[in-house]
């Protein structure tokens, strides 16, 4: 059962302004510099996924080789939601069965798998910071360094 909001990591709280000494983990690691690298058993249709959520996070500079095994379901969920749009665009999303007393519309198992991937795949670009909202939470700054003195323009008419 979930206990509340998750917890914003230290390295995003740097880069928002928003970090606490008294909030903060001094024996938290830090990611990998390295870039992630796609595992070898994914399918061509999940290495494109892979390859496209490493460019994005490449640009938000937040890639990492820490994080290759949660992109790694992401991209396998992208590519099995790709796989099962296409299949129900082909198939439909419900077929008819005979029943005793007659004929019943019934919703096609892949619809619900579609769902199902879905909510998990959201839930995994929130993570890695891929969704409006959790992209929100990250700044990049202005490249302008913040004063450390809290009070300084107080006074000057700033």
């Amino acid at each position: 059962m979930a206990k509340g909001r998750k917890r914003t990591p230290d390295n995003l709280k740097l880069i928002k302004g928003t970090a606490r000494k008294d909030r903060t983990n001094a024996n938290a690691p830090d990611p990998a510099k390295e870039l992630p690298a796609a595992p070898a058993f994914l399918t061509d249709e999940a290495l494109e996924w892979f390859d496209l959520i490493s460019d994005r996070l490449q640009r938000l500079g937040l890639a990492s080789a820490t994080f290759t095994e949660v992109m790694t379901i992401l991209a396998s969920r992208l590519a099995e939601m790709e796989a099962l749009e296409k299949d129900i665009a082909e198939n439909g999303r419900s077929y008819t069965s005979d029943t005793q007393n007659g004929f019943i519309h019934r919703q096609r198992p892949e619809v619900a798998m579609l769902n199902e991937a879905r909510r998990h795949a959201q839930s995994l670009l929130a993570e890695l910071g891929l969704t409006p909202a959790s992209i929100g939470k990250v700044s990049l700054g202005d490249g302008k360094q913040k004063s450390k003195d809290p009070w300084e323009g107080f006074g000057n008419g700033a």
